[in-house]
């Protein structure tokens, strides 16, 4: 390759001055580099430089080789195998970081080679039968490559088989969408027909049983314990069961969100209503600490991820861009009737990328925020306030024993006062008196006051 040729390649017409020393010094400095490798060399001629390779030594040119393999194989296991050893070889997007006319065309062009390589294994997967092991790595293909409707009619297959044909059928009127409104053409006849046949529910796409497929990812089960004791919030409780209720009376996911200050039981209330309505989340629970509250509350493409990861999505499949990422996470559990807890939120802007876009969800959000900004969502605020005497009083008894408090009532009511209904502060003197079962409550009571020295 020609110098001119060279520096076209990496400045194009940015070219710097003195073109021909910057690139002699580059590419002396990269053949001393490739020079300790031993397999790559750069050699200067007369009309530029030769680069000298063994095939073995570059991914690319192993890559096709192994794609032709595949493609030629005597068995669809073999040829599986295969394309898994090729398409491992990539590590992100080729010349990811750099720029230039001829790079981009060649990276588009890679590219472009890598998708119909994936295509072909999919294609495999599904004619042995693992629509479920394929289901979130067709999913994120789908999100990544919105026009490309081979893409398309592997989700949509795989969504069918797994027994959400609605969801198949969705996605498909989404795609085709698309196509219409950015350029203008119906989906091919090969996708048409897809549809139409899972429209009437042909028995033919339900393909072969699964054979040598690694197991389905486990329902998500990410709720903490049950708190042990919760007094009082009988109001609170009916509310969030009646925004449950409403959701057969609406379209949109129910959003509940428990607000109120440090301490006051937002967590405990979510967990508790959780744990006894968790028949209606058959599909899993997912469960994520924003840590609002803190100095670094945990940053939305984060959060993504790692519901992604809850639901079962490898990190090698998830797209790199975090609107596909979030079409992903709602497109995973669009169907499903599943439980999201996300427990002390900053700000609504925390929140949002996270809400599903299905009905059949439901979403708790506590915070110390009120997050008015959800009511555009239909968010049902659920507000919570110090414990009533009576509530905090039972839940010290609770804590500590009715013998024990009833031996000291007036030290108990100085502890009670103290804490000004706070359960966060009453399960903390509790805990203090029951370590030292023999001290007197007087004394908890006296190293409580403003006025104990």
């Amino acid at each position: 390759m020609s110098w001119q040729q060279l520096a076209d390649r990496v400045w194009g017409e940015s070219l710097p001055r003195r073109a021909p020393r910057v690139l002699s010094s580059y590419v002396c400095r990269l053949r001393h580099a490739l020079g300790r490798t031993g397999a790559i060399g750069i050699e200067r001629r007369r009309a530029g430089y030769v680069l000298s390779a063994d095939a073995e030594e570059l991914d690319l040119h192993l890559f096709r080789r192994l794609v032709v393999q595949a493609r030629t194989a005597d068995s669809d296991d073999r040829a599986l195998t295969l394309y898994d050893r090729a398409l491992s070889l990539w590590r992100g997007e080729a010349f990811a970081g750099l720029d230039s006319s001829w790079l981009s065309s060649v990276r588009e062009r890679l590219g472009q080679e890598r998708l119909v390589a994936e295509l072909d294994r999919n294609e495999l997967g599904l004619r042995l039968g693992r629509h479920r092991e394929l289901l979130a790595r067709l999913s994120a293909q789908a999100a990544a490559h919105p026009l490309d409707e081979r893409s398309a009619g592997q989700l949509m297959l795989a969504l069918f088989r797994c027994g959400r044909q609605a969801d198949a059928l969705e996605h498909y009127q989404r795609v085709r969408r698309r196509l219409a409104d950015e350029l203008g053409v119906d989906p091919e006849p090969t996708l048409q027909e897809l549809y139409q046949r899972m429209l009437l529910g042909d028995r033919t796409l339900a393909g072969p049983m699964i054979t040598g497929s690694s197991p389905p990812s486990p329902v998500p089960r990410q709720l903490p314990a049950e708190p042990a004791v919760l007094v009082g919030r009988g109001p609170q409780l009916d509310r969030l069961t009646a925004a449950r209720n409403s959701s057969t009376r609406s379209c949109r996911v129910v959003i509940s969100v428990i607000a109120g200050r440090g301490g006051v039981g937002k967590t405990h209330l979510a967990l508790h209503w959780a744990c006894q309505n968790i028949d209606r989340f058959p599909d899993g629970q997912l469960y994520l600490d924003l840590r609002g509250s803190s100095r670094r509350p945990v940053p939305p493409e984060t959060s993504v991820r790692t519901l992604l990861y809850g639901l079962g999505v490898s990190p090698d499949t998830i797209p790199p861009d975090m609107d596909a990422q979030v079409g992903l996470y709602r497109s995973l559990i669009a169907g499903r009737r599943m439980l999201v807890l996300l427990d002390d939120a900053h700000d609504t802007a925390q929140v949002e990328p996270l809400l599903p876009g299905a009905a059949d969800c439901a979403v708790l959000v506590t915070s110390r925020s009120q997050l008015t900004s959800l009511r555009v969502h239909g968010a049902h605020a659920v507000d919570l306030e110090a414990l009533p005497p009576d509530d905090a009083w039972e839940l010290l008894v609770r804590r500590l024993g009715a013998q024990r408090v009833a031996a000291e009532p007036g030290a108990a009511a100085d502890l009670l006062r103290g804490c000004a209904g706070i359960p966060l502060a009453v399960g903390v003197v509790a805990a203090r008196a029951a370590t030292y079962p023999d001290l007197p409550l007087s004394v908890l009571a006296d190293e409580m006051s403003p006025t104990s020295a």
